[in-house]
């Protein structure tokens, strides 16, 4: 028996399932929304707040549910005196 009939060198790999495609966007569309919230942290930090505030948003559109992003949004909102969008 060749190596390649017991999955070893030159054997043929089997696509992807579209579970694992889902999966791996999933991920890079977190990581994403991760590095999103991260450059928002740094501008907020440095007092530009209409940028960061637009980081914050960015990532809230990518992972709607996390709540420290929505956190940070809300926090970011209420300094700038927007009371409703803070909510």
């Amino acid at each position: 028996m060749s190596a390649a009939q017991f999955g070893g060198e030159g054997a043929a790999v089997p696509p992807p399932s579209e579970s694992q495609v889902i999966s791996e966007r999933a991920r890079e569309v977190w990581q994403q929304a991760i590095a999103e919230h991260a450059a928002g942290r740094t501008q907020d930090a440095q007092g530009l707040f209409a940028e960061a505030l637009e980081l914050f948003t960015a990532a809230l559109e990518l992972d709607p549910d996390n709540i420290d992003f929505l956190r940070s949004r809300g926090i970011l909102n209420e300094t700038l005196g927007h009371y409703d969008d803070a909510l």
